[in-house]
């Protein structure tokens, strides 16, 4: 009896001082069991008083309420699951990154009693993560994919071109070079040429459809993807919009400026079949640009 008590102790000892939220969950999603720093990471005072409160885990804590399901699938499938991430809300209504990792409690019958685990706050991991990732795929001004993210999509419309050739899959690819930014930039300072080429972005964006896709490439150079196009009239028309658009002067800071585009157009009906196979995106890039060229 005293081993067992000493047992127990040492038990709830590890239970209320870890620094892991630690939680005892019934199967239709209640509470039994918390410990301190499960009621801190879900923002209570309390364990009970996020027992008592958390009543309906699926609808009151996770933000997608379906990865509760996913989560229960995932245990009656395997048992037991590692770091299960999900976004979650706290007391007060905030949301943050946690990862789970639980099992299934069954009887000596192999009944199913409860489930049981472990939560870790990961909002600041998950954060670094997403800040790392808009810096490998993103620009840093314009906020538009860069050019590593651009190949990557156009690696994907290649493949696609691949499979889905006999559909009469097409994709398309615009290259824009800003007329006159050279001379913006040269007469009213680096600021307002940025201040200017986030615009343009912004007013590029602004001529899209929901499938196309602009990246900035670098300094004033520009690239869009169409995806799934039928013919290149649609890709000649965007251009035209794009054209009319960048007609309407930009204020940028009281000045109010004009910058038209120069665009090379290709159009992947333009490859042979037999090219499909060696085709690059980057030997794609070479020929929008090449276009552009003449275009200007």
């Amino acid at each position: 009896e005293e081993a067992l008590s000493q047992a127990e102790s040492r038990y709830r000892h590890f239970f209320e001082n870890a620094i892991e939220g630690i939680f005892q969950t019934t199967i239709d999603g209640y509470y039994l069991n918390a410990n301190k720093a499960l009621a801190k990471i879900y923002g209570y005072d309390t364990p009970q008083q996020l027992i008592e409160n958390l009543n309906d885990i699926e609808n009151c804590l996770y933000v997608q309420s379906q990865r509760r399901k996913e989560f229960i699938q995932l245990l009656e499938k395997n048992e037991a699951i590692t770091n299960f991430e999900s976004q979650v809300y706290r007391r007060d209504g905030s949301i943050i990154w946690i990862s789970e990792n639980a099992r299934a409690v069954r009887n000596v019958h192999g009944d199913l009693l409860y489930y049981e685990g472990t939560v870790k706050d990961i909002t600041k991991y998950r954060e670094a993560q997403e800040k790392l990732h808009r810096q490998a795929f993103y620009d840093n001004l314009t906020q538009l994919p860069n050019r590593t993210l651009f190949l990557q999509h156009l690696s994907n419309s290649i493949h696609k071109l691949r499979e889905f050739s006999a559909f009469n899959y097409q994709f398309s690819v615009l290259f824009l070079d800003c007329d006159r930014f050279k001379a913006v930039n040269d007469s009213l300072g680096h600021s307002v040429g940025d201040s200017l080429l986030v615009a343009i972005g912004e007013r590029l964006l602004s001529c899209l459809g929901e499938k196309d896709i602009v990246a900035r490439l670098g300094g004033d150079e520009f690239t869009i993807l169409c995806d799934d196009v039928t013919e290149i009239k649609e890709v000649v028309k965007l251009a035209e919009k794009i054209n009319t658009t960048f007609e309407k002067p930009f204020i940028i800071n009281e000045y109010q400026l004009f910058c038209g585009v120069s665009i090379g157009i290709f159009f992947s009906s333009s490859i042979d079949m037999e090219e499909y196979n060696h085709l690059t995106p980057c030997q794609i890039l070479q020929y929008a640009d090449t276009t552009l060229y003449k275009a200007k």
